[in-house]
C-alpha cells in the first residue's frame, strides 16, 4: 500500500470519527469526553519510542497532532451543518483579507464563526495566568524575555482584526476551543488558581467573553499526551453548548426563528 492510500485512509478514519460526534451533537449527547480520549490516541499514534532499541537510537519527537485535531474540529461542524442543513461553509486554515484563522464558519459568503484551535497553551500561557504573566515580566525586566504586554496586545490585535477583516452584516463570534490547561495551571502552596480565574484573565487579555474560551475538562491539571483514566477527564459540554449558540444563530440567520 503506497504512502497515499494510507494518508487517505488515515483522514477518512478522522472523518468518520468527527461524523461519529456531530451525530451525538445533533441527538444532543455529549461529546467533550469522546474528542479527549481521541485526542490522546492522535499522541499516542505519532509517538516513536517503539524505536529506541539497545541504546543505539532514541527520540523524544513525535508528530504534531495540532493539525489533525483541528481536521476533526472543522469537519465535525462540517458534518453537524449538512445534518441540521445550516448551510455552513467551513474553512480550514485558509487565507482572506490578511488573516488565516484556524476554523472560519460563512453562511451566504457571510463570516458568522471563527474558532481558535490551540492544543496546549504553554506557549501562551501569559495569556490565560496571571502567574505566567508576572513571571514574564520579571523576566523582561531583567532584559531575558520579550515584554509580555506585547504579546498580549498581539493576540488581543489578532482577536480584534478578525471582525474588521470581514465583510459581515453583523458581529462575528470568536471562539477560542482549548482540550485543557495542562502547561498553564501550576500548583503552588501560595497562590492557587481557578479555571474561572484563567477566563477572568483570558477575558481580560483576549477582548473577548470569558464564555467564549471553549474548555473541553475542568481538570486543571489533565494531560492528554501522557496516561490517562476516564475518571481524570472531568469532561465538560462547552463545546456541546457553543455548537447550540451557533445553530440557534444560524437558524435565526437563516429565518428559522
Amino acid at each position: 500500500m503506497s504512502m497515499i492510500e494510507i494518508k487517505k485512509k488515515y483522514y477518512a478514519l478522522l472523518d468518520n470519527a468527527a461524523k461519529e460526534m456531530a451525530l451525538d451533537l445533533s441527538a444532543n449527547r455529549p461529546v467533550c469526553e469522546k474528542l479527549m480520549l481521541l485526542i490522546h490516541e492522535l499522541y499516542e499514534s505519532a509517538k516513536v519510542s517503539e524505536y529506541n532499541k539497545k541504546g543505539q537510537y532514541s527520540s523524544a519527537y513525535h508528530n504534531p497532532i495540532t493539525g489533525d485535531f483541528e481536521f476533526i474540529v472543522s469537519r465535525t461542524l462540517s458534518h453537524y451543518s449538512d445534518l441540521n442543513k445550516l448551510n455552513w461553509t467551513i474553512s480550514l486554515r485558509r487565507q482572506s483579507n490578511g488573516c488565516t484563522p484556524d476554523v472560519r464558519v460563512e453562511i451566504a459568503n457571510e463570516t458568522v464563526f471563527i474558532i481558535e484551535i490551540k492544543v496546549k497553551a504553554g506557549w501562551i500561557q501569559t495569556l490565560f495566568s496571571p502567574r505566567a504573566y508576572q513571571n514574564e515580566m520579571k523576566k523582561f525586566k531583567n532584559g531575558n524575555a520579550a515584554n509580555p504586554q506585547e504579546i498580549i496586545a498581539g493576540f488581543r490585535a489578532q482577536f480584534a482584526k478578525y471582525s474588521d477583516s470581514f465583510n459581515s452584516k453583523r458581529s462575528i463570534d470568536v471562539y477560542c476551543l482549548l482540550p485543557t490547561m495542562t502547561h498553564v495551571h501550576r500548583i503552588r502552596t501560595t497562590e492557587i488558581y481557578t479555571l474561572d480565574d484563567y477566563r477572568e484573565f483570558f477575558a481580560a487579555n483576549s477582548g473577548l467573553a470569558k464564555e467564549n474560551l471553549i474548555m473541553l475538562s475542568s481538570n486543571l491539571t489533565l494531560n492528554l499526551s501522557g496516561e490517562i483514566t476516564r475518571v481524570e477527564l472531568k469532561a465538560t459540554r462547552e463545546l456541546d453548548k457553543m455548537i447550540v449558540r451557533m445553530k440557534r444563530k444560524s437558524e435565526i440567520m437563516l429565518g428559522r426563528q
